[in-house]
């Protein structure tokens, strides 16, 4: 999204940890499926844990807006030309490396167009988009609007969005997967960061609040879903990035990375730099089914102490592969940059 050289080394650890987390989340619920009631009685320590785990990981989203908001974005046609030379380098070159393998009369139409984000697919990646081009009118409210306004527009934009956009009623909110719910992660990072909160900044708290809301959170979806009440819809609501709970959680786990003093890491940054890539090349049509098919055969042929470290270890390497592959796709925009960009001014 914005290069990692202009970012502290703390966030930036913070930004490969929420990447991992989104894997783990993906791994968790889509791989091995979401646990419902009869799991929840045959192996309520095992379900719980992984609730629990989900809970953990699903501020992950949240968190890598709210990173976007507290350094604030600084939009030009580079950088949005940069994000999605990201996203269209990798959904093209998937869509034809896989018809080369497969044959080109197996590609649907539906997969051109997943490859150019025109279906529902990528909803992150668009959210952000139209998030990016919003982010001149967001910086112009946050320059301008005194603390009093700022204060006043977060709490009624939440109180709404926590009444309306957590029911679903307002269904623009789309439980947090849209723009209009960025937006507001987006100011909320921008307020944290110029009105410090004195209580935040103590990195030991913010740690304990990320823990225990999450501990909170498992156990109350956990038992919802032990009981069979409502059980669809306690997990839809539950896992929502418009979740209360989930967006005090994203703040706190943002702020405990703030306070840490760390000096700058060259192999941080490095990595951080194609963290996005992960989501990118995973979460693509062509190789999510891969994606889940492993999770789901480590899982079902393993012990449970065991399982639980080789999916790990696979969480990694595909996070590792995802990030050297994005090495090659840097190496191509810089070729454009010096070659094509510079000579149009942009």
């Amino acid at each position: 999204m914005t290069t990692s050289s202009q970012r502290s080394s703390n966030i930036e650890l913070l930004r490969i940890l929420a990447m991992f987390l989104v894997l783990v989340q993906h791994a968790n619920f889509l791989g091995i499926g979401t646990p419902y009631t009869v799991e929840c009685l045959a192996a309520p320590g095992n379900t719980f844990v992984r609730f629990l785990v989900q809970c953990l990981s699903f501020v992950a989203v949240d968190v890598f807006v709210l990173i976007s908001g507290w350094f604030g974005i600084k939009p030009t046609l580079k950088k949005l030309f940069s994000l999605l030379f990201q996203v269209l380098f990798f959904t093209i070159s998937i869509l034809l490396i896989f018809g080369l393998v497969k044959g080109f009369g197996a590609i649907h139409l539906k997969s051109v167009f997943k490859a150019f984000m025109i279906t529902k697919c990528y909803w992150f990646v668009k959210s952000y988009i139209c998030l990016f081009i919003l982010s001149p009118v967001l910086n112009a409210f946050v320059g301008k609007a005194s603390k009093r306004t700022f204060e006043i527009v977060l709490i009624c934009f939440f109180a709404f969005q926590t009444i309306y956009g957590w029911s679903d009623s307002a269904p623009e909110f789309n439980y947090g997967a849209s723009v209009v719910a960025f937006c507001g992660l987006y100011l909320l990072a921008r307020y944290l960061r110029l009105y410090p909160i004195s209580f935040l900044s103590r990195e030991k708290l913010c740690v304990l609040s990320y823990l225990g809301l999450s501990l909170v959170l498992a156990f109350f979806i956990w038992f919802l879903v032990r009981m069979d009440f409502h059980t669809e819809y306690a997990v839809k609501i539950t896992f929502s990035h418009v979740n209360p709970v989930i967006i005090l959680s994203s703040v706190a786990l943002l702020m405990a990375f703030v306070n840490i003093d760390m000096p700058c890491s060259k192999a941080i940054n490095w990595i951080a730099a194609s963290a996005f890539a992960v989501y990118i090349i995973h979460i693509n049509g062509f190789i999510f089914r891969y994606f889940q098919d492993a999770v789901w055969h480590i899982y079902s042929n393993y012990p449970v102490a065991l399982r639980s470290i080789l999916i790990l270890c696979f969480l990694a390497v595909v996070f590792m592969a995802c990030v050297l592959l994005d090495k090659i796709r840097i190496f191509v925009w810089q070729k454009i940059d010096k070659t094509l960009l510079k000579r149009l001014n942009i």
